[in-house]
């Protein structure tokens, strides 16, 4: 992903911020979404394997749903 990026200098030329485009922003906020989404399916498969979260099977889950 090119990310095209307009730097912000202090006097002494060390870039202190970044200006983007609206649509560079959008682009880079849904990957960090993405990336979220990620870990927390990472971290919940963890816990699966190690026994520390309740696992309900699916046909369950829909059944439970349509009894609600």
């Amino acid at each position: 992903m090119k990310v095209e990026a307009r730097y912000l200098t202090n006097e002494d030329g060390a870039r202190v911020g970044v200006i983007l485009s609206v649509d560079e922003y959008e682009r880079l906020m849904e990957a960090v979404e993405d990336l979220e989404a990620i870990g927390a399916y990472d971290e919940d498969m963890a816990k699966i394997e190690r026994g520390e979260a309740d696992v309900i099977p699916w046909e369950e889950s829909k059944r439970r749903r349509r009894h609600a």
